[in-house]
């Protein structure tokens, strides 16, 4: 899926600076990814064994034996205290990632469109706070709701969607939650997933993200810092705190 971008992170603690200077991206990978394994080292964060989530599209991201992972819950609870970013915004991204790999639940299942309907005005008062947008996409919808009784998500956003109410990404949004929302009440969590993965399909979510884009890490993730903050990057990687705070 569009989520997992490859990345490939190599550590040469005799070569500190000259691994900063060459790749930031690497850096913030590495010092994300060693406060996260803490979580797994210190058994800060515990994954329930009933109700995990698996996709054949997942195995190739799976943390191999012996290998520290974490599950998408966990890295969604230390993610959010290392990167600075509200529970909300980890959910969106949680939501975003799930339903990447159920596109046959998008397609075929069915739903009331009554209920579609519901929700969707559930998510736009919960998502957008202008007012006259909402009353604006309401009538919309409410205008557009011909008496199909069931439909499939997709084709209630074909249909009653695709931009005519909000930005496609917006919109997207909804699919994300409603999605996110059949598969939590299904599942409790994933299996444990390879670290690196994880954060990558992060970044990559983030900094199309119109409130996340601006956040610290997701911004130096992909952008080439002055000397001053590479010699801080340098400084951090050598501070214990940074492998097991």
């Amino acid at each position: 899926p569009w989520m997992f971008v490859k990345t490939s992170v190599l550590v040469v603690y005799g070569a500190l600076a000259e691994l900063v200077m060459a790749t930031t991206a690497a850096y913030h990978s590495v010092r994300l990814t060693r406060r996260m394994e803490s979580a797994v080292v210190k058994g800060e964060l515990e994954s329930k064994e009933s109700k995990i989530f698996t996709h054949p599209e997942l195995n190739s991201h799976a943390a191999e034996p012996g290998e520290l992972g974490l599950t998408l819950m966990q890295f969604c609870t230390r993610g959010g205290r290392e990167m600075d970013v509200e529970s909300k915004d980890m959910e969106r991204f949680l939501n975003a990632f799930v339903s990447s790999y159920m596109r046959h639940e998008y397609a075929t299942k069915r739903f009331t469109t009554q209920d579609l309907y519901r929700d969707h005005l559930e998510w736009l008062h919960l998502h957008h706070k202008t007012h006259t947008k909402i009353v604006e996409a309401s009538e919309v919808l409410s205008n557009k709701m011909d008496g199909t009784l069931e439909s499939s998500l997709e084709d209630y956003y074909n249909n009653n969607m695709n931009g005519r109410i909000l930005t496609c990404r917006e919109e997207a949004g909804f699919v994300h939650w409603k999605l996110g929302k059949e598969w939590s009440s299904q599942y409790m969590n994933t299996e444990r997933l390879k670290i690196s993965d994880l954060l990558q399909g992060y970044m990559e979510w983030a900094k199309e993200d119109s409130i996340l884009k601006d956040n610290s890490y997701v911004f130096e993730w992909s952008n080439v810092k002055d000397s001053e903050t590479y010699t801080k990057l340098v400084e951090g990687y050598v501070t214990t705190h940074i492998f097991c705070h």
